[in-house]
């Protein structure tokens, strides 16, 4: 590709909006993922757990993970 010796490519500056909106992806993008890896390694544990904790905190389908982790909190 030619290019004029006038013309001089730049840099981004790094603080235009679209910026901004990609670190925020980045930061979402992360979370979710730490959050999935949280849960896959909690469903590990609880698998691997003893029966009577297992079956402790095997409740109703519509529990969730977050709830099952207040249970073991209070605990």
């Amino acid at each position: 590709m030619f290019m004029w010796p006038s013309c001089s490519p730049r840099a981004k500056a790094g603080d235009a909006p679209v910026q901004c909106a990609r670190l925020f992806k980045l930061a979402k993008d992360s979370a979710v993922k730490a959050r999935t890896q949280a849960i896959n390694q909690l469903k590990a544990v609880l698998i691997t757990a003893d029966p009577d904790p297992r079956e402790q905190l095997a409740g109703p389908e519509e529990s969730g993970p977050s709830q099952d982790l207040r249970a073991i909190r209070r605990s």
